[in-house]
């Protein structure tokens, strides 16, 4: 992935500088240093000394030819994280309409939720709200992304954890307005 952004990032702007490439990478300049090191030893990239002080770096037919394959994984990968995740959430689905539940709530407005929100049109389950501490205020699906203190006064048979970045705090407040019984971690939770 990391290398993929690289010749992204250089593909776009070979005026670029290490240090700014860095940045945009976030990661440290030793290490984007040794990555353009390693890309130019493979043929990917050449450097072209414009002044003592200024440097082009250049896509090879060959990097350009591996940022093309790189390209497709990363796409054949994502494909298949999508899947694999659509089938889980189906899943759960599934074992939530043989509890009997009809609402749920979504807690994370993010891509997990996207795909969960997607899932759940084809199911006779119903999206009661959408809760995230971190972009409550914002709009996703439609909806205001509401604070996770609305859940109190929310009518819902089980909020169903999209989000996957949920600390232990957040865990120990959600639990305590719902409830660990009404919860539901696609993902489980560690």
């Amino acid at each position: 992935m990391r290398v993929l952004q690289i010749l992204d990032e250089l593909s776009r702007d070979g005026w670029i500088t290490q240090r700014t490439l860095s940045k945009r990478l976030g990661v440290a300049l030793g290490l984007t240093n040794l990555y353009l090191r390693r890309l130019i030893k493979k043929g990917y990239v050449k450097v072209v000394n414009i002044k003592p002080n200024r440097l082009r770096y250049e896509l090879t037919p060959k990097g350009i030819a591996h940022k093309s394959f790189l390209t497709f994984k990363y796409i054949q990968n994502s494909y298949r994280f999508y899947r694999e995740v659509w089938d889980r959430i189906e899943g759960a689905f599934r074992l939530l309409m043989e509890e009997g539940c009809r609402d749920v709530v979504f807690y994370g407005a993010g891509e997990v939720a996207e795909i969960a929100y997607q899932v759940l049109k084809g199911t006779p389950l119903r999206l009661a709200g959408v809760v995230d501490g971190k972009k409550a205020g914002e709009r996703f699906l439609g909806r205001d992304v509401l604070p996770p203190d609305a859940l109190r006064e929310m009518a819902f048979d089980r909020l169903i954890i999209t989000a996957v970045d949920v600390d232990k705090d957040t865990v120990a407040r959600i639990e305590g307005l719902v409830g660990e019984e009404r919860i539901y971690w696609l993902g489980g939770w560690p």
